[in-house]
């Protein structure tokens, strides 16, 4: 981003604890990340999840990376 002309640049991992109850926005692809797997692998990881999910819901966490930059147009 800097070399892009961004300055103040702020990077921040955000972590929420949740639990995974259902599969139905997994296997719809509901994120977008998921879009990314292989079809073989993103069969394999559904039926995983259905195995995980037969033992009553399944905890987690959402991680994400938040990047900020502000342009040097916005620093008036």
């Amino acid at each position: 981003m800097r070399a892009a002309g961004y300055g103040q640049v702020e990077v921040r991992r955000v972590e929420n604890e949740c639990v995974v109850d259902t599969i139905t926005p997994y296997q719809d692809r509901s994120f977008s990340a998921l879009r990314l797997i292989s079809d073989a692998h993103f069969q394999e990881g559904l039926e995983r999840l259905r195995r995980d999910l037969l033992g009553g819901p399944v905890p987690a966490v959402s991680s994400y990376v938040m990047v900020w930059g502000r342009s040097a147009e916005t620093r008036r």
